[in-house]
């Protein structure tokens, strides 16, 4: 039990600097954090999915490997604003009032896509809120478009 603690404590310390690393002046910098923050939740939902892989029907109905993957990072809203400028403001996606929160989309070189999402209310009740108390900043949701 030990070394999964240290193993969970490494990861997220190697999370932690990968998020600050996403508001970087540096675009290397940037690249290179949110590649690292995609390669985490990638792992962690291919971990997830793995014995679904073994059932070639529900391997067929979820689409085997075509689909865009897409990793969900939930930020404080300080973060949120500082990975938002350094990456030139892309336009915020339209959420509807009641899911309480902001989301941009990153395109990373190699078709690599990070939504980084914070909560409009901090305090308040809506998901991402919920998951930053709860968990703290992190890899929040792995999405795969069907295609």
């Amino acid at each position: 039990m030990a070394g999964k603690r240290k193993v969970n404590a490494a990861m997220n310390e190697i999370l932690m600097k990968a998020i600050t690393g996403m508001s970087s002046a540096e675009a290397e910098v940037r690249v290179l954090a949110a590649t690292e923050i995609y390669r985490t939740g990638r792992a962690l939902a291919d971990h997830a999915v793995y014995p679904w892989k073994a059932d070639a029907e529900l391997a067929e109905l979820l689409g085997g490997a075509s689909g865009q993957v897409n990793v969900g990072l939930a930020v404080t809203p300080e973060h949120f604003a500082a990975i938002r400028e350094a990456n030139g403001s892309p336009r915020l996606a339209e959420v509807p009032p009641d899911q309480d929160a902001m989301e941009f989309e990153l395109h990373l070189p190699g078709g690599l896509s990070v939504d980084v999402l914070t909560s409009c209310l901090p305090e308040g009740d809506g998901a991402i809120a919920k998951y930053l108390k709860k968990t703290g900043e992190g890899v929040q949701q792995v999405g795969r478009s069907s295609a």
